[in-house]
């Protein structure tokens, strides 16, 4: 019989993003490829390549569910000049992760309200997240969609981060996001905090 091997992308990703997956064939040319047989759950087929010989590379959307997207080539898939058919084979290693991490609350200093240091430490609690942009901008969805990963964007998500606030005294803000492995992303979280260049002196000042 013709053996398949498939090859996926793996990992985590949310509905719409494009991911490949590779079926190779051991059986030499020629034979016949039913594409029929090839199924997914969870997502869809966008696109079957059978140009290469000794290859199938297929294009798969993700859905817009949660869990385990399985890709499936069926038997029958490959059937060589014998009339001997692959067997089935499949894979369940790509997860769909459609929900955003969540930020259960975030603190600058612990609470305080007022602050005489331009660098504070800002505390966050968040469930499932995996990358954090702490800024003092206020930034829409599309403009952190687009960031980097490091140390300008998106860094590995921390329970408290060091941040500098803007120079001059008055009221700031900091604004919070946080993102999965999937790229969900979900804040701003904001905060405020009254900066003060004034140092406040001792008792017997």
């Amino acid at each position: 019989k013709p053996e398949i091997t498939i090859t996926s992308p793996g990992g985590e990703h949310k509905a719409g993003d494009e991911i490949t997956y590779i079926i190779e064939i051991t059986e030499e040319n020629p034979y016949d490829i039913n594409e029929d047989k090839i199924v997914v759950t969870g997502g869809t087929i966008g696109n079957i390549d059978t140009s290469t010989p000794g290859k199938i590379i297929v294009n798969v959307i993700v859905g817009d569910g949660n869990g385990e997207i399985i890709f499936k080539a069926e038997e029958g898939l490959i059937k060589d000049n014998a009339g001997n058919e692959s067997e089935t084979k499949s894979d369940n290693s790509v997860i769909a992760d459609n929900t955003a991490p969540v930020i259960n609350g975030a603190t600058i200093n612990n609470g305080a309200t007022t602050t005489t240091e331009v660098g504070v430490t800002v505390q966050i609690d968040a469930t499932n997240a995996d990358w954090m942009f702490v800024t003092n901008d206020d930034k829409s969805l599309a403009d952190v969609m687009g960031l980097p990963e490091g140390p300008n964007g998106w860094v590995p998500f921390a329970d408290e981060t060091l941040h500098e606030l803007t120079q001059g005294d008055g009221e700031k803000t900091i604004y919070v996001w946080a993102k999965d492995e999937a790229g969900n992303i979900v804040g701003p979280e904001q905060r405020t905090i009254v900066l003060s260049a004034l140092k406040i002196g001792n008792e017997n000042d």
